[in-house]
């Protein structure tokens, strides 16, 4: 006959019974139920509800739907409705030390008595404390367990054959285009049955599309586009987020990260390593409000659009960016439209512009006056007469050694005041100073090398030849790649009311320019350049 605990309960009254395992080996809460139903029995207890969570862990609520379900059905009544809750013993009702006193502390409050069966508390406030230590101990144990845990994944994952080489054991759902197959370490379990795992392996039904896919991504394109060619995810109603998921994955170039170490050559890479470069060249933290994209890489949207202007095209009006987009209900009719307008019509007077007049015109007028001989001599002359102002010069050399001496003087108080009251904001203005004054330095220079410089010349042939290529690109090349030679003459294009006029610049790099001496600081002098042309006669758009 079995030997039960004490019961403060009197025969008759209505009990919650509850119980729980981790699904772990040898565990289930059969052996839980049988004694805690034979000890109602022998105490007449009437039991009017069993809460059962199955492989659940204790350390957390979530995932525990039967304990959740216990307490809310606890706290719709104002009155208690039965009178006690039985459980196994703490670890089975929680682990966590901040939910076990938290919900113990709920239910009693609402009137209901909690009973462990084994952890023998006494009855009354004396037992408090002795709960406090076993939920301590349950919580301990806990963590103990999950060190063990990991540390036998550890060893599990860093397995290697014969030959050296990883085994490819992973924990978890396998990623896309890998799957799982069983591997028997020839390990024993403690209930000494074979350690059976999962190892990753190429899944050959969709190795090729992963492929594929990586391919398109390295070469810009968007998720949107793979998604619509490969249909990867076509029942995922979030296949961006997935499509950003793997494509920051190191698994797909053969590199595993688990707990803090990296296992190269963990599984055969699925992507080349210029690939994940190229890709990971994509991603950029969000600049914040009022910032924009670093200048020197790239928007990750750039180099994928189907509009010649994109990026150049300005509203005449208001300034603002204007974007190509689609009449669908026309047949795809392309067109530009202001940025603003489009927030609100109020705002600005533009209209919409037709993509194809607007993108001729400029390719006309940048093809017979700027990509022209007789364009480039005269550009030569203007900056070889810049060149030659020395007064210019000597001018702008006084402005900014002035520039430095007052920097100087003012990063000296700083240092002062620094030394007598230290603040942040001192420390913040003086860094700001020193950059400041590191930029005038460079500027200095940059001018000291451009009064050494002569003059600049050209090679004609060599000039008639390129600016030939380039009008070849621009009339009948990729989309990209007139984007390119547009970007190297043009700084912006505003549109609108009928007329195109464009800004543009000088790149005497594009045009093969030799130099006398000193041809670097040549940049900063021709964006100082900068000219305005308007298409006469006006272009009707």
């Amino acid at each position: 006959m079995k030997s039960y605990p004490p019961c403060p309960l009197q025969p008759g009254d209505p009990v919650w019974l509850y119980l729980r395992d981790s699904g772990g080996d040898g565990q289930d809460t059969a052996s839980q139920e049988a004694f805690i139903f034979g000890y109602c029995e022998h105490y007449r207890l009437t039991i009017a509800r069993v809460f059962r969570d199955v492989a659940q862990s204790g350390g957390t609520v979530a995932g525990r739907d039967e304990f959740l379900a216990m307490v809310e059905a606890a706290r719709r009544s104002k009155k208690p409705l039965v009178e006690a809750i039985i459980y196994w013993d703490t670890k089975r009702f929680s682990r966590n030390p901040d939910d076990a006193p938290y919900y113990k502390a709920d239910f009693r409050r609402r009137g209901y008595r909690l009973i462990s069966l084994t952890d023998n508390i006494p009855d009354g406030l004396i037992g408090r404390p002795i709960e406090a230590l076993l939920e301590w101990k349950a919580a301990q144990d806990l963590e103990d367990l999950r060190k063990d845990v990991k540390r036998g994944m550890q060893f599990l994952v860093g397995l290697k054959d014969n030959q050296g080489n990883y085994i490819g054991i992973f924990p978890g759902a396998p990623p896309t285009f890998f799957v799982g197959e069983q591997y028997d370490t020839g390990l024993v379990r403690n209930d000494s049955k074979p350690r059976i795992v999962q190892r990753l392996v190429p899944d050959a039904a969709t190795w090729e599309l992963g492929q594929r896919a990586w391919q398109m991504r390295a070469e810009r394109a968007s998720y949107v586009e793979i998604e619509r060619e490969l249909r990867l995810f076509p029942d995922n109603a979030s296949s961006s987020s997935t499509y950003s998921h793997m494509f920051r994955n190191q698994i797909y170039i053969g590199t595993m990260q688990y707990s803090g170490r990296v296992y190269e050559d963990f599984v055969p890479a699925l992507a080349t390593a210029e690939q994940w470069e190229a890709v990971q060249a994509l991603h950029y933290k969000r600049p914040k409000k009022g910032k924009t994209w670093p200048k020197d890489k790239s928007h990750p949207k750039a180099g994928r659009t189907r509009y010649l202007l994109s990026g150049l095209c300005k509203c005449i009006y208001c300034k603002s960016a204007m974007h190509g987009e689609r009449d669908r209900r026309r047949n795809g009719w392309q067109y530009y439209r202001c940025r603003s307008k489009k927030v609100d019509s109020d705002r600005c007077p533009a209209s919409i512009v037709p993509a194809r007049r607007v993108e001729a015109a400029v390719t006309e007028a940048v093809c017979s006056r700027i990509l022209t001989p007789d364009f480039v001599e005269q550009l030569v002359e203007r900056v070889n007469s810049y060149l030659a102002d020395d007064n210019r010069a000597q001018r702008e050399r006084e402005l900014v050694k002035a520039e430095l001496v007052k920097l100087d003087k003012v990063l000296v108080n700083l240092l002062q005041m620094a030394e007598m009251t230290p603040s942040m904001t001192i420390a913040r203005q003086i860094e700001a100073r020193e950059t400041e004054r590191a930029v005038a330095e460079r500027k200095l220079v940059q001018l000291e090398r451009e009064a050494q410089q002569a003059e600049i010349t050209t090679n004609p042939a060599e000039v008639v030849d390129i600016l030939a290529g380039q009008r070849e690109v621009l009339t009948g090349g990729e989309i990209a790649a007139r984007q390119k030679v547009l970007k190297q003459y043009l700084e912006r294009v505003e549109v609108g009311g009928g007329v195109a006029r464009l800004h543009y610049k000088f790149n005497m790099y594009g045009l093969c320019l030799e130099r006398v001496r000193g041809f670097e600081p040549l940049t900063s002098t021709l964006g100082r350049l900068r000219s305005t042309a308007e298409l006469y006669p006006r272009t009707q758009l």
